[in-house]
């Protein structure tokens, strides 16, 4: 389990506002197209339970980790793009 640090907490905070504010304000689409494919590449991390990304695995909630927009395991997927960066590396995919 990951150290407890001031930056782990502001992210398990960060992440579980925006996930919940996401069910009261609609989320931009290409921020959801981003949400899935970084879903649809954590499969381990899905069927462990717990985020399993980085040098050390959290285990924090898949789902609301996702929305940070800092990637946990950059060599899985790039931080959150704004909408036409990510048009762009939607044609790499």
């Amino acid at each position: 389990m990951r150290k407890i640090t001031i930056h782990n907490v502001q992210d398990f905070l960060k992440g579980n506002f925006d996930y919940y504010k996401s069910k009261i304000i609609d989320v931009p689409g290409h921020i959801k197209e981003q949400l899935q494919h970084r879903l649809a590449l954590c499969g381990d991390c899905i069927e462990a339970g717990g985020c399993q990304g980085g040098e050390v695995p959290c285990g924090c909630s898949v789902v609301k980790k996702h929305f940070l927009k800092k990637s946990c395991d950059p060599d899985r997927f790039p931080d959150l793009m704004e909408e036409e960066d990510w048009e762009r590396f939607k044609k790499t995919l």
